[in-house]
């Protein structure tokens, strides 16, 4: 049970009357009062967190699911919320979105959706720091190295990995002291990325198109290749068949058996990294990216599978 779920209340309407009185049963943690127009409403209130479609399943599958239950939550996506309509579950989650449907009531009420947890205006950076901070999530002992080391593996000019490391200093990311220095809050610093991911580097991605593989996992990749976008998420969690195959790679891709008998079969498309030579992609920056290559689809599914590799590497509250 999330103890900081027992205040959502404060997140109703201000014109309702409500009182929840905490009772935890075998199926739920209590029950939820409210008076409309002078009639009294009672419901039965569970609180978890929801970041994937599974979860909602299980919460579907382990309680008495009717029209008097009430699922209270962390703020869901879009695409969360609209599947909560699907499986029949009511809920009321951190941002102030409410679905209760029952015979007698009707509630509905959408919100933007907003990060909740990110307090602070998100910190927009350029293209140079963009590449620079991937390569530090990647290897955060480049923090203590020289900036011809950090532009190196970053692919940037020393005077970008400069105004680079000045910018995090500035921010507060990272301390004045090089000797000492380390992230102060990495988490942030990595959602602030994933909303400069596209802009300066997703939307100017120049891909070759190559023929379409038998089987992706068969190709035998270049040196210092490695796969986005969606194969990257399928290799990251066994949980999608991916719609696209995205390689990274400084060097052409042959030898592979081309898949002649199906005509909508994907293309390789093939892209040179944006980071520098002898970065190790390690499997932090790898979700990051993946993450971020996931989330320009705007695809629901794609979301979906974010928040799965989130919660196995990164453990950011939110996703952008």
């Amino acid at each position: 049970m999330d103890f900081e779920f027992l205040n959502f209340t404060d997140n109703l309407p201000e014109s309702w009357q409500s009182e929840f009185k905490f009772d935890p049963k075998q199926n739920y943690d209590g029950t939820l009062r409210i008076w409309l127009n002078d009639r009294t409403y009672s419901f039965k209130v569970d609180f978890k967190r929801i970041h994937r479609k599974d979860t909602l399943r299980s919460v579907k599958a382990n309680n008495l699911i009717d029209d008097r239950f009430v699922l209270v939550t962390n703020a869901l996506t879009d695409f969360l919320k609209e599947e909560c309509v699907n499986m029949g579950i009511n809920f009321i989650d951190e941002a102030g979105n409410v679905r209760i449907v029952s015979d007698d009531l009707y509630i509905f009420i959408s919100k933007p959706n907003v990060s909740a947890g990110i307090t602070k205006q998100p910190v927009v950076m350029t293209e140079g720091i963009v590449k620079c901070v991937f390569a530090l999530i990647c290897e955060p002992l480049l923090l203590s190295k020289t900036y011809e080391s950090i532009a190196q593996k970053a692919g940037i000019s020393v005077s970008m990995a400069n105004k680079a490391i000045k910018f995090l200093i500035e921010k507060n990311y990272i301390p004045k002291d090089k000797v000492k220095r380390r992230f102060f809050d990495e988490n942030t610093l990595m959602y602030d990325w994933l909303l400069s991911y596209y802009k300066h580097i997703g939307s100017k991605q120049r891909t070759i198109p190559c023929p379409p593989p038998l089987d992706w996992k068969s190709i035998e990749l270049p040196d210092g290749a490695i796969w986005g976008g969606e194969t990257a998420a399928a290799e990251l969690t066994d949980y999608l068949h991916p719609q696209s195959l995205f390689l990274y790679s400084n060097s052409q891709v042959y030898g592979y058996e081309f898949n002649k008998s199906d005509s909508n079969a994907p293309r390789l498309q093939v892209c040179r990294p944006f980071w520098g030579n002898g970065l190790t992609i390690t499997d932090k920056g790898r979700a990051l990216l993946t993450i971020a290559e996931l989330l320009a689809t705007q695809d629901g599914r794609n979301r979906e599978v974010a928040e799965i590799i989130n919660d196995k590497y990164l453990h950011l509250k939110t996703l952008p």
